[in-house]
């Protein structure tokens, strides 16, 4: 049937649900319109189908679904065109061919005019053809694509346009939309896409998708994100955003390859992990920006390549700055700033990976960050010496070359790292460099300036080529050169220095340096540019120091002489400070177990036999033949006077319920700090905090025997940024107390005894080098030790007091393990010192008072003590040190005289336990402690 018979049917017969054209004769040609209750029409592949002319779907239509399914495997069955026509809300659906069978399409398809509709084309079949023209209007257009789609162009109106293009598809058309552009991409897509609106455009090639056409994205906030390849020369044109938070972004996945990209509008970000660039021609442009265009980000991430030239050439603005962060690799050349006198408004680069193409740096107010490696030369041009026009390199990693190349040029280079060569190429530029790392050479190609910093690093070599090159290399022609010190100034700050010296390799330990070879330069000036060329030996005494406290300078007849002093090393402050330590805590058990041997001599804990304050008689006798409850009960027997009698059957109580009860426990949590002198150190602070607790066993002939164990965390201490020291320990020993008999004079009973104590110590310990200009670097390590003591002493209770004098002998031990402390950025600080054993002996004096004060339900025990330790032998150890200049030995000394003193109070609690809080100082003339601590203690 022809079109018009069609349409005089559609009314009658063939205005229905389902309207089928096939049969030989089945055929639309000419202009119609669709039945308004048809929902679907299908083109039969025996059928003429729709030729030409135009099928037009009424605005009437009572339906909002229309679906048209073309099974014609002959394009010319479906040449004719579609118009949606105007129904608001209708969607328009054509599919082409199926999923099991291809089908052709040649006609043109036009979207609607109205709002809310939307128009979907599916082609369906890998073999489907599409050449037919499709015009979205204000439909919101889709496209899903498993075949191939050519000759005509895909676009989308108000309404946008989406597309899906399926692994193997391939879309040749050219695509645009006035809309918003969404495309989704698997296949193959060789036509151009276009954004021609300013609705927002996102594109997804995934890792199998290809588009080799031109890509001009539109709107704001847009993105494109490419796991595959975009191969066109004339790239991307990557679009903006009103303002930063809303940047149209490019992200390049890994694996994706872009050859180019441009920035066409303010505000873009370009993250890339990939490849973006011409693999083939390095000069050609990779990533470059439209004119009077700024805002612009560079990212390329870990494992991102950029193979060609970045142009970063316009101008920044308020707002709109340009940056380029690199994480991966840039070989291609790098062009950034508009020229030396714009301003880049603090924009710039920032390097953690690598770049091995040139950068060209032209402008004032730009920064170049590197913490990574840059190979290929860095030229700038332009900066003044006005604040925020300067051109800025800050350098924590390392840079092949640095070249000024623009007359005038003003340069700021801050280096913590190392640069090999920096050259002034133009007359009148000038360098203003501070380094705390490495500088090979200062090349003056032309006449300029170089300012060198406060604290300038330099390494220090043999003494023949110091001689000759000084300690800062100056190439080209040594009339152009001027060198400004500002470090030597007439206003210098306490601290400050002209150089700091790195021991390099070769350097000779020992030798005198003449200072007047330490710069080679035509004119030499100090920070107010007054010259110092003809008194520079004088003008750096004491304005030069070195990375570590191990090396010692000394300035004398305008020489410089450095030597090694071991004893300065990390490892021999550790040793000093384990030393302090294992002595704290030997003491600090020590005074602990003797407050509990006193606590219980003087009743504070439990209630065992022993003489007590204002009770002198046969408390106590040692061994006897007969037992303690024996003796007691024959006395109370025996005792006529009543209140005698009354005191002695409290006495016989009591040691029965001693035999009952006859260990002694104790716990006591402890705080201490520390301050550290020692001689060739700056002083230094620092803390631990710990636990001891233990128990002892009560014998019948009053022997006390127990063991004990502590724990400890502790920060040895910090020496300005350059040292410091922290670690664990654990402690473990035995004790004893064993009375000797008793003597009773009047007031006054004397009971004398031995005490004995060992202790093992275990510490691992952590130890922080950071040389001056460098890095931290960490050793660890375990620290053993042992102590012994004996001590005799007298138990002295008295109507006025219980007091205590001691006297004996501890024996110790501290063993210090190997530190080996390397790959620091500067060679020359790596370095390994030696373990080493100290092992003094003390003589140990003390005396302790302590007065029990009885209450109503409790009794106090206030206590004080004072004592000595004095190291009669093996007060000082040998350090050793292994640096690039061979091995040093130096001796060190440890406090031969301590001053302790304590005071406390004590509460016994009921019968059976008791609480002390006291504290604890030690007081040498190298090492001070102070120390508080919790005791507990319990008879059970």
């Amino acid at each position: 049937m022809n079109g018009k018979d069609l349409n005089n049917e559609f009314s009658g017969k063939y205005n229905v649900e389902i309207v089928d054209i096939k049969g030989g004769n089945g055929e639309i040609s000419g202009n119609s319109t669709l039945g308004a209750k048809t929902e679907t029409l299908n083109i039969k592949n025996d059928s003429k189908g729709i030729s030409d002319g135009k099928v037009t779907i009424q605005d009437d239509h009572t339906t909002n679904s229309v679906t048209i399914n073309n099974y014609a495997q002959d394009g010319a069955k479906a040449a004719g065109e579609i118009v949606q026509g105007g129904k608001e809300g209708l969607t328009l659906t054509i599919n082409n061919g199926t999923s099991e069978a291809l089908g052709k399409w040649n006609g043109k398809v036009t979207g609607n005019t109205a709002n809310n509709a939307k128009l979907v084309i599916n082609n369906k079949h890998a073999d489907s053809e599409w050449i037919g023209e499709i015009a979205g209007g204000k439909a919101a257009t889709e496209v899903n694509n498993y075949g191939t789609m050519k000759t005509g162009k895909i676009g989308g109106g108000d309404g946008g346009l989406t597309i899906n293009n399926k692994e193997n598809a391939k879309i040749e058309s050219a695509v645009e939309s006035s809309g918003a552009l969404n495309i989704v991409n698997n296949g193959t897509m060789s036509g151009e896409i276009k954004g021609t609106g300013r609705g927002a455009t996102s594109i997804i090639n995934n890792a199998s998708g290809t588009i080799s056409g031109k890509i001009t994205m539109t709107g704001f906030a847009s993105t494109l994100t490419n796991s595959g390849k975009i191969t066109s020369a004339d790239g991307v044109l990557l679009s903006g955003g009103k303002d930063t938070a809303n940047a149209s972004t490019l992200v390049n996945n890994h694996g994706g390859e872009i050859t180019k990209i441009t920035f066409s509008d303010d505000h873009g970000v370009i993250e890339n992990q990939g490849i973006i660039g011409d693999k083939n021609t390095a000069t050609n442009v990779a990533i470059g920006q439209t004119a009077g265009k700024a805002g612009h980000t560079i990212r390329n991430l870990t494992g991102g390549q950029i193979v060609s030239k970045i142009e970063m050439t316009k101008a920044a603005a308020d707002g709109k700055i340009n940056k380029i962060e690199n994480e991966g690799l840039i070989s291609g050349a790098i062009e950034f700033g508009g020229g030396h006198d714009q301003d880049a408004k603090g924009g710039g680069i920032t390097n953690s990976g690598t770049i091995s193409g040139t950068t060209l740096l032209q402008g004032k107010n730009i920064n170049l960050t590197n913490s990574g490696s840059i190979t290929g030369e860095i030229t700038l041009k332009g900066g003044t010496a006005n604040a925020n026009e300067h051109l800025t390199i800050t350098n924590s990693g390392s840079i092949d070359k640095i070249t000024l190349n623009q007359a005038n040029s003003v340069a700021h280079i801050s280096n913590s790292g190392s640069i090999d060569k920096i050259t002034l190429n133009q007359a009148n530029s000038v360098a203003h460099i501070s380094n705390s790392g490495s500088i090979g050479s200062l090349n003056f190609a032309a006449a300029g300036t170089a300012v060198l910093g406060k604290n300038f690093a330099v390494t220090l070599e043999d003494k023949a080529s110091y001689d000759t090159n000084g300690a800062i290399k100056i190439e080209g022609t040594n009339t152009n050169s001027t060198i400004k010190l500002e470090g030597v100034s007439n206003a210098r700050a306490a601290g400050d220095k002209a150089f700091i010296v790195n021991i390099g390799q070769g350097f000779q330990v020992g030798e005198a340096y003449d200072l007047k070879n330490f710069i080679k330069a035509n004119a030499i000036q100090n920070a107010q540019g007054t010259s110092i060329k003809d008194t520079l030996a004088q003008s750096l005494e004491g304005r030069i120091d070195t990375t570590q406290n191990i090396y010692d300078i000394n300035f004398s007849g305008g020489a410089m002489t450095i030597s090694v002093e071991a004893n300065k090393s990390i490892g021999a402050l550790g040793a000093i400070q384990s030393i302090a330590n294992m002595n704290s805590q030997m003491t600090r058990a020590q005074s602990i177990i003797d407050g509990v041997f006193d606590a219980v001599a003087t009743g504070e804990i439990g209630n065992l036999p022993y003489p007590r304050e204002g009770a002198i008689s046969t408390q106590y006798t040692g061994a006897s033949k007969k037992s303690k409850l024996e003796e007691l009960a024959e006395a109370v027997e025996s005792e006529k006077d009543p209140k005698a009698k009354e005191e002695k059957l409290a006495l016989l109580l009591a040691e029965k319920e001693r035999a009952n009860k006859s260990w002694i426990g104790f716990a006591t949590p402890y705080f201490s700090t520390s301050s550290i002198a020692a001689t060739g150190f700056a002083a230094t602070n620092g803390s631990a905090m710990g636990f001891v607790g233990g128990a002892a066993k009560a014998l019948d002939n009053g022997v006390l025997f127990g063991a004990h164990i502590g724990v400890e965390s502790q920060n040895a201490g910090k020496v300005g940024a350059e040292m410091q020291s922290l670690g664990s320990s654990f402690m473990a020993g035995v004790h004893t107390k064993m009375p000797l008999g008793q003597v009773n004079k009047a007031s006054l009973s004397l009971v004398p005894f031995v005490k004995l104590q060992a202790n093992a110590m275990l510490a691992a310990n952590s130890y922080r080098l950071t040389p001056l200009m460098d890095t931290t670097r960490e050793a660890t390590g375990l620290v053993s030790g042992f102590s012994a003591s004996a001590l005799f002493g007298l138990d002295m209770p008295t109507n006025f007091g219980y007091i205590t004098p001691e006297i004996g002998l501890m024996q110790q031990a501290v063993i210090m393990p190997e530190l080996t402390f390397n790959s620091f950025n500067t060679a020359a600080n790596n370095q390994t010192i030696k373990g080493t054993t100290a092992t003094p002996m003390y003589l140990l004096a003390q005396i302790r008072y302590t007065k029990a004060i009885k209450l109503e339900k409790m009794s106090l025990f206030p206590t004080i003590k004072a004592g000595i330790r004095y190291a009669m032998a093996g007060n000082s150890f040998v350090s050793s040190i292994n640096v690039q200049n061979g091995l040093f030995y130096a001796t060190n000394n440890i406090d031969s005289f301590v001053g302790v003193l304590e005071a406390g109070l004590g509460a016994k609690l009921g019968q059976n336990a008791s609480i002390n809080l006291s504290y604890g100082g030690e007081f040498g003339a190298q090492v001070k402690t102070h120390n508080i601590n919790v005791r507990v203690g319990w008879q059970f």
